[in-house]
């Protein structure tokens, strides 16, 4: 069973700073169905640790339905077939930081497009992340009997099922609808959902809205425990990539194919301006990254500030409410668009308007 969180903060997330090496994750536990013959066995994953190592030169919400497969395997199995004989513990590690491409509404034209399989009654293949989730939004609860829920719980003909880490609900985000930020695959709820990752004695959430917030159980002691599982696993040995000559310099992640640069300066831009800085940044081919994308940087390992690999990104703001433009506009305010901030807290809210100036950190 996992564990049990200051106050709401509406700040946002905070990128990674990190050198030139390369991050390796542990190997993390393998899930486990008790009886093969009816509870199909589950994909290994959720990685804990990254790893950085030397490079030479450098790469929906929203999303679509469907029964095939687009890089993961469709749904495997009868519907409504139960397990039996399931052991316990035998869920994979949540992952700590994305082992695979962040899928994207089909509306922001980012690619991956997101994809999700609902042919199997119950529940939701990610056919990007290699997720599976439950597709009913549970009764929000106490985190210990959402925990509890997941961890019991028998759905699909799979007994692995765990409540989900913060950028495992990040990539469930559709920031392109409203007022539910969240895919038409999953019926819409209303609130916020526990995840399992920690910062201090506060816990991360993701709201129903889109936006990633630190709270307290003693200040808010109810969430909705939607479960999930690893259906097909990702794995890498790396996580960070350094290379390029400062101040060129750039950090490819091999977690989700993601390549950034590595230092920001000390220059903030407008809305527009930042879109032209990422464009000419290093001779062009860079871009401002989305806000799903940006959230991939937040080290989970660290409890103080900056919440990212200093290793890696070696000049992060430690400013308290630092903040970086996302590309992704407000899908209900028009001139407005969502921004990750702080250096203590790594939240995403959408309340800046474009004229703001903030830090941005190119990606491509």
């Amino acid at each position: 069973m996992k564990a049990s969180c200051l106050p709401h903060c509406s700040a946002l997330l905070l990128l990674l700073a990190c050198g030139r090496e390369t991050r390796t994750p542990p190997a993390s536990p393998a899930g486990a169905c008790g009886a093969p013959s009816s509870c199909e066995p589950d994909g290994t994953g959720g990685a804990s640790a990254g790893g950085v190592s030397s490079g030479g030169d450098s790469a929906t919400a929203g999303g679509s339905e469907s029964s095939g497969s687009a890089g993961v395997a469709a749904v495997g199995g009868e519907a409504g077939s139960g397990p039996v004989g399931c052991p316990e513990g035998n869920e994979a590690a949540p992952s700590r930081w994305a082992t695979w491409p962040m899928p994207h509404p089909a509306e922001s034209a980012l690619s991956p497009a997101a994809s999700y399989d609902t042919t199997k009654p119950g529940v939701v293949l990610d056919q990007v992340t290699g997720l599976m989730w439950q597709r009913e939004a549970p009764a929000a609860t106490g985190f210990a009997q959402g925990e509890g829920a997941c961890t019991a719980l028998e759905l699909g003909g799979y007994c692995d099922w765990r409540l989900p880490s913060r950028i495992e609900l990040v990539s469930l985000v559709d920031f392109t609808r409203t007022p539910t930020a969240l895919d038409a695959a999953f019926p819409s709820a209303v609130g916020e959902f526990w995840s399992t990752s920690r910062l201090g004695n506060n816990r991360w959430r993701v709201g129903a809205d889109g936006a990633t917030r630190v709270s307290s159980e003693t200040m808010a002691p109810s969430a909705i425990p939607r479960c999930v599982r690893v259906h097909a696993p990702h794995a890498t040995e790396l996580r960070y990539e350094v290379g390029g000559e400062s101040p060129n310099d750039w950090v490819k992640d091999h977690g989700t194919g993601l390549t950034w640069q590595r230092r920001v300066g000390s220059g903030t831009f407008s809305f527009a301006a930042a879109q032209q800085h990422c464009a000419a940044w290093a001779g062009g081919g860079y871009r401002v990254p989305s806000m799903k994308e940006l959230q991939t940087l937040l080290d989970e390992s660290k409890s103080a500030a900056p919440l990212v690999d200093t290793e890696a990104f070696p000049d992060y703001p430690t400013t308290l409410n630092v903040t970086f433009w996302t590309s992704s506009v407000s899908a209900s305010t028009p001139g407005h668009a969502w921004f990750v901030r702080g250096a203590s807290t790594l939240n995403a809210a959408v309340d800046a308007g474009v004229e703001a100036e903030f830090y941005v950190r190119c990606v491509r």
